[in-house]
């Protein structure tokens, strides 16, 4: 079975430090980590604009579906999620063909 990744590129509302994003990334990353099935979870902000890429690898599609409803049942998750503007957001889950 191939791993999944779970691409997800958005912007963040407007007045959202560097710093706000990181805590909120690092407090709903404890939510991800014990999702069976996590196997890393990289935050990247672009360089030049406000898009962000939340980057997750899965052991297998159903995982990665069991996080996007873990993520919407867990309170830890309330403040990663409320700094997103939803109106600049894609998810993506991608199979990984090589290394």
């Amino acid at each position: 079975m191939n791993n999944i990744i779970e691409h997800v590129t958005f912007a963040a509302k407007s007045g959202c430090t560097d710093q706000e994003m990181r805590a909120a990334y690092d407090l709903s990353n404890e939510v991800a980590q014990a999702i069976p099935g996590f196997i890393q979870r990289t935050l990247a902000k672009s360089a030049d604009s406000n898009l962000w890429f939340d980057i997750v690898q899965w052991d297998s599609m159903e995982a990665a579906q069991n996080a996007v409803k873990a993520f919407e049942s867990d309170p830890r998750t309330n403040a990663y999620v409320d700094l997103i503007d939803f109106e600049h957001f894609e998810l993506k889950h991608l199979t990984i063909i090589a290394p």
